[in-house]
């Protein structure tokens, strides 16, 4: 799943999806959904934060999708979205 998907944008050229995902504790992450998607992609929510485990227990990731990039809250950074360029 998703903890809290801030914002989301389209790529205008293939129709891809890109969601910004607020993390609970360290990691805050933009997750990927292809244009071709029937959709019900599992993004590992709760039991990934980003790339990495949640809690101690239960870190089965097995059938998530896991983030194309992540980001760590040190010195106050957090994810908002934003939009692919190619210029």
């Amino acid at each position: 799943g998703l903890r809290n998907p801030w914002r989301f944008s389209f790529d205008r050229l293939t129709g891809d999806l890109f969601l910004s995902d607020v993390g609970q504790r360290i990691w805050e992450e933009i997750n990927f959904q292809p244009a071709f998607s029937s959709g019900g992609e599992n993004y590992g929510w709760n039991i990934l934060e980003g790339n990495h485990c949640f809690g101690t227990e239960n870190c089965d990731s097995a059938g998530t999708i896991l983030p194309v990039a992540e980001y760590s809250h040190d010195f106050g950074c957090s994810v908002t979205g934003g939009y692919i360029y190619r210029g």
